[in-house]
C-alpha cells in the first residue's frame, strides 16, 4: 500500500509506541511535506490523529 491510496482513506489512525519511533513522529509531524520522508504526507490529511505514547513524542 502506498501513500497516495493512504491518503485516500477518509480517517487514518497512526499509533506509535516508544523510544525509537521518536524522530520519525518528530519528522512526520514537523518537517514540511516531502518524498524524503511519506509519513510527512500525512499533515495534509484532515482526518489523520495521531496516538502516541510519551517516548514516542519526547521529540516533539
Amino acid at each position: 500500500m502506498g501513500v497516495a491510496t493512504i491518503l485516500e482513506a477518509r480517517r487514518i489512525e497512526l499509533i506509535a509506541f516508544g523510544e525509537a519511533k521518536a524522530e520519525i513522529v518528530r519528522r512526520a509531524m514537523k518537517e514540511a511535506p516531502s518524498p524524503s520522508c511519506p509519513a510527512t504526507w500525512l499533515q495534509q490529511h484532515p482526518g489523520c490523529t495521531f496516538h502516541l505514547d510519551a517516548a514516542a513524542a519526547r521529540a516533539l
